[in-house]
């Protein structure tokens, strides 16, 4: 008889079932809620594993979520990855059920399991006797089992086992549990409520997110964006998170309007973050969301300071929570990186500029009267949900019309650009650090016929220098 059939036939007759024990940690803390927690958390565990293609049953006892695979070659690392992924989810163990849970069967049951480990391996036994109708109490049975794999060759190690198992004894059953798994714990997705997320899909509003929607929050992400090419990476990102942790939000957007760079200069980065504010708030009244959630971290930048933060939170009346506020920048790109979306997160470029020599401390009297030139934005710019980016067509340069570079770092030339103050006889390169700015501009220009492309600073140097070879 081959092996396989062998310790099937075995596994058949010990009546071994697998299982994964799902368990939470924080519903406890809301007895009001708890049973309508369970039932949330038991519905996205259900939802998460149809998405993820896995077939079996759920059942649900108080602390407890178990799911029985359909089909025992099922992906281990799918199952578990799966379900470490849904919110609420404290730990995710494998093991197997027992049909019968008197002493004996479970002794074979153990003896049978732990041969499949290997012999002379260390081992640490946990008993959890959650029934108390089992006649023998945890640690003496504990004992009783210690002895008998004793006499197995098995090696009882409490300081450094080479792998742990618990028996668990409840009214349900009994359960050895083989190989446990920490989740991300929180609350199931939703049942706090609705907030509206600034999403740049930079390492601060990422983290912000995940933040947020493990504490039970229903995030609706809201994108400012300045060009299709910076949209389509933000809508890249939300959409790998959105997949992950099975989030049910869509990404809401609205173009950044080209009567922003026609403010005072020195004051642009704060009102830019002030008109963050508001066009969140007016999201939230209309989705009835409770909140906005931002990414600032304190003292990241000039505009994150506590002082600057709190003035341009008085423009608004929605409350406003930054889950990330008291963590460093390498803190916050180490839990990226922890939750496996740095590589996608890195690529991700940000707006190149605001203002070369902001005004660090404004005074509320000033953004007040800078800020009545922008104010009748809020209400007229479009908020709608993300449908895809449609592509602008490329643009050929000509090579009988004069090419001017233009870097949008030097002041000059960033005023001839926001006052179009060019000529359509020429044509021009845009140039920026990311090349995010220019691709803004450029687009604006484009329409309004200017020939115009945008460029990274590092591409626009490399095209310099073709030209002056060639």
């Amino acid at each position: 008889m081959s092996t396989s059939k062998k310790t099937a036939k075995e596994n058949e007759k010990i009546q071994l079932i697998p299982v994964y024990v799902i368990k939470h940690s924080e519903l406890f803390l809301k007895p009001s809620k708890y049973k309508k927690l369970e039932q949330w958390l038991e519905r996205d565990v259900k939802r998460a594993l149809s998405l993820s293609n896995l077939q079996g049953s759920i059942k649900r006892k108080r602390g407890r979520i178990y799911f029985f695979p359909k089909a025992l070659e099922s992906s281990k690392e799918k199952i578990f990855s799966t379900l470490k992924n849904v919110f609420g989810v404290s730990s995710v163990a494998f093991g197997y059920k027992l049909k019968d849970s008197s002493e004996e069967e479970i002794k074979q049951a153990l003896s049978f399991i732990l041969s499949k480990q290997g012999k002379n391996k260390t081992y640490k036994i946990e008993v959890n006797r959650a029934d108390k109708s089992f006649p023998v109490p945890s640690i003496a049975f504990a004992k009783k089992l210690a002895k008998e794999l004793e006499k197995q060759g098995f090696v009882l190690s409490v300081k450094n086992p080479g792998f742990i198992v618990e028996l668990e004894i409840r009214e349900e059953g009994v359960f050895i549990l083989l190989e446990k798994r920490k989740a991300y714990g929180g609350f199931p997705y939703g049942t706090e409520g609705k907030a509206i997320l600034l999403f740049s899909a930079g390492f601060d509003s990422v983290l912000s997110l995940f933040l947020s929607a493990r504490k039970g929050v229903k995030v609706i992400p809201l994108s400012i964006y300045s060009t299709p090419q910076s949209l389509e990476q933000t809508a890249h990102i939300y959409e790998i998170m959105k997949k992950k942790f099975f989030l049910r939000a869509p990404l809401y957007i609205s173009r950044l309007p080209e009567e922003f760079f026609l403010v005072k200069e020195s004051l642009r980065q704060s009102l830019f973050k002030i008109y963050l504010y508001k066009l969140a708030e007016r999201f939230a009244k209309q989705k009835k969301a409770l909140a906005i959630i931002t990414g600032e971290s304190l003292s990241q930048t000039h505009s994150q300071t506590l002082r600057n933060l709190s003035l341009y939170s008085s423009f608004v009346s929605v409350e406003i929570f930054r889950p990330v506020l008291g963590l460093t920048k390498e803190e916050i790109i180490e839990k990226v990186r922890e939750l496996s979306l740095y590589k996608e997160v890195e690529k991700v470029k940000e707006f190149c500029i605001l203002t070369k020599k902001p005004n660090i401390f404004p005074s509320k009297e000033a953004l007040s009267k800078e800020w009545s030139k922008l104010s009748h934005l809020v209400e007229k710019v479009e908020i709608k949900r993300y449908e895809g980016v449609k592509k602008a067509p490329s643009l050929t340069l000509s090579k009988s019309k004069e090419l001017i570079f233009l870097d949008l770092n030097k002041k000059e030339h960033l005023k001839l650009v926001i006052n179009e103050k060019l000529s359509k006889d020429k044509q021009y390169v845009l140039y920026c650090p990311s090349g995010v700015t220019a691709s803004f501009f450029a687009e604006r220009l484009r329409k309004k016929g200017y020939s115009v492309i945008a460029l990274s600073k590092e591409k626009a140097i490399e095209m310099k220098r073709r030209m002056e070879k060639d």
